[in-house]
């Protein structure tokens, strides 16, 4: 879960294709950037099903702290105005959908 929080910091400041800076993203406020990598850790953690991946679920949920957990609920809100992670992602970084890639969207 730690892993997939640190990914999404590198998602909110580079193109994970190219490796390249985003050239045009808008900037997330802190408690939003916060909330979206620890929705992106929720997310890897509900496809593990384990007691462990649980108990660390729980905690990120129920969070009292003003940036992680205020900004987790927040974020977790506008995630779920979306059908996949990228096309949520994208909005919230460029206000629309910008990917090219054809094939299938992370859901």
């Amino acid at each position: 879960a730690v892993l997939m929080h640190e990914y999404g910091h590198v998602v909110a400041r580079v193109d994970p294709r190219s490796l390249q800076p985003w050239k045009a993203r808008r900037r997330l406020e802190h408690d939003e950037e916060e909330g979206a990598c620890e929705v992106l850790a929720a997310e890897w953690l509900m496809l593990r099903r384990e007691v462990r991946s649980a108990r660390e679920l729980r905690r990120l949920t129920e969070s009292p702290d003003p940036v992680y957990g205020e900004g987790y609920r927040k974020m977790a809100q506008r995630r779920a105005a979306f059908g996949s992670i990228t096309d949520w992602l994208e909005a919230e970084l460029f206000g629309e959908r910008i990917s090219r890639v054809k094939g299938p969207r992370l859901k």
